[in-house]
């Protein structure tokens, strides 16, 4: 399969403020356009077949920003949204993940099965991911979306497990490859 590129869309507010947007919109900061327009330089001559977007607003900027400068078109995919945190969306990370701790171990469960309180899970997260990569065209593919997601279609993609996957991270405007199976983080 022909390069897969996947993009976390540029900083935002919440970004900044170490908060947990899931679904939920923070705007991005002058240094996330300015990120999206130097991505777009890198993408000049990598000769794209496709660009695909999460539906979420700051992963739309920044897709305009780079395939303005490209010239050319995307399509968002409702597949490619950010994990709903649920009711945690808005804390800041640490609070969040204490509040979701606390959720598992009363569940009984695990990381990977249960769902955010209120949200869904990244089991959830990574079907969503592995049913997008499914559909994929043989030709190269830039996918902009967050982080979660982008972990879970990495992991899709190269055959990665639940632990690899959710210690996968990726910072803001940066890019996974992953081309025959292989995973590589570029920062151009």
């Amino acid at each position: 399969m022909p390069a897969v590129y996947i993009m976390r869309h540029g900083r935002t507010q919440w970004n900044a403020e170490q908060r947990v947007q899931g679904r939920r919109n923070s705007p991005l900061l002058d240094e996330g356009r300015a990120a999206a327009a130097q991505m777009a330089e890198f993408f000049r001559d990598k000769n794209l077949g496709s660009v695909c977007v999460s539906p979420l607003p700051r992963c739309v900027e920044t897709a305009d920003i780079v395939c303005r400068a490209l010239g050319l078109d995307y399509r968002t995919d409702e597949r490619l949204a950010e994990c709903d945190h649920g009711t945690c969306e808005g804390m800041t990370i640490p609070a969040a993940l204490d509040c979701f701790a606390g959720h598992v171990a009363a569940l009984g469960g695990d990381i990977w099965t249960t769902p955010w309180p209120g949200g869904e899970s990244y089991s959830d997260v990574f079907a969503r991911a592995a049913s997008f990569a499914a559909d994929l065209t043989p030709e190269p593919c830039l996918v902009i979306a967050h982080a979660r997601l982008n972990a879970c279609l990495a992991g899709a993609l190269s055959g990665m497990t639940p632990k690899e996957l959710l210690d996968l991270r990726q910072n803001n405007g940066t890019l996974f490859i992953v081309e025959d199976g292989i995973l590589r983080l570029l920062c151009p």
